[in-house]
């Protein structure tokens, strides 16, 4: 009787590895956020409204063309020096999600940003500014159809701007008052979202997203309200074939400090190109068109690109 009992255990052992093998496919192929078989490309310049447990690392560097900085004048009236040159940014960013529930997360991000000049015109005139931004927040679905996913989030943000002025240090001792090399701007804010996304087809998909934060503002150091908006489209060319899906977002926002800048408001254009074979991660390059307005020039373009990468546990 051996024989036959070992050929049943065998087979119960086959059945069972078999449908855990498909059932961890079937949870594979939805980690990445779906609707309607449309697989979403993670739009850059705004958070997406899927609860899924993620870590994300990024990097990402860029500049400005050649800006026209003035001229700094002494206090007899006599002009110092006409400063011209470009403005070097650079940032890193990390983020680590969980999903409590299927419809409730908890997310929390840090970014290290830094600006400084390229030659020694535009060096003296910005000197060396950097900023870091924690961000912890909770993210909620709402309502959700086959197509159509509606979800809202609330989150506390602490970013500090810090600037090494070695020009405002020197003109500080030209006028007599006590000089000062680093100065730090603290921002401390909180915010509510509302996030939409809609599959059109299993190609095409679109979000948007709105904020509004209350806190102290880099731009003048009083407490206000901002408003920000963004959206955008997500394309998966997946179901051609192609393992490359793309999104191209808008955004316009009255916050700034996430930048690291002390004025506001600011535009910018989004652009990520996905590499989307995996089921379970997205390898981005992800590039950007900023219009800034940085304390230096009230006409600043910044364009940036990096790297990105999310790994989806659920």
């Amino acid at each position: 009787m051996r024989p036959p009992v070992c050929g049943r255990v065998l087979g119960i052992a086959v059945a069972l590895a078999s449908t855990s093998t498909a059932a961890h496919g079937q949870a594979t192929r939805h980690r990445v956020p779906t609707l309607a078989d449309h697989r979403f490309v993670e739009a850059p310049l705004m958070r997406m409204p899927f609860v899924r447990s993620t870590v994300k690392m990024g990097l990402g560097v860029g500049g400005s063309g050649e800006l026209d900085y003035g001229t700094v004048t002494l206090p007899e009236g006599d002009t110092l020096v006409a400063l011209r040159g470009e403005l070097l940014v650079a940032a890193v960013s990390f983020e680590y999600a969980y999903a409590v529930r299927e419809w409730l997360g908890v997310y929390g991000e840090f970014t290290l940003k830094g600006r400084t000049g390229s030659d020694g015109p535009s060096l003296v005139e910005t000197g060396v500014t950097y900023g870091t931004s924690f961000e912890v927040g909770w993210l909620a679905h709402i309502a959700e159809t086959e197509r159509t996913l509606v979800s809202g989030s609330f989150y506390l943000a602490n970013r500090d701007v810090a600037q090494i002025d070695p020009l405002g240090f020197l003109v500080d001792i030209a006028q007599g008052n006590p000089p000062e090399l680093l100065t730090t701007t603290p921002s401390l804010r909180v915010g509510l979202s509302g996030h939409f996304a809609h599959a059109f087809n299993s190609i095409v998909g679109t979000y948007a997203s709105g904020t509004a934060s209350f806190g102290e503002s880099l731009r003048d150091r009083e407490t206000e309200w901002l408003f920000g908006i963004v959206a955008g489209l997500s394309l998966d060319f997946e179901p051609k074939r192609v393992p490359v899906g793309l999104a191209v977002t808008v955004r316009a926002d009255d916050d700034a400090s996430a930048l690291g800048s002390a004025s506001g408001p600011w535009e910018a254009l989004g652009l990520r190109v996905t590499y989307t074979e995996p089921t379970d991660m997205q390898l981005s390059v992800v590039s950007s068109f900023s219009r800034v307005p940085f304390t230096e020039s009230r006409d600043m373009t910044i364009a940036e690109i990096g790297v990105e990468m999310r790994y989806f546990f659920f």
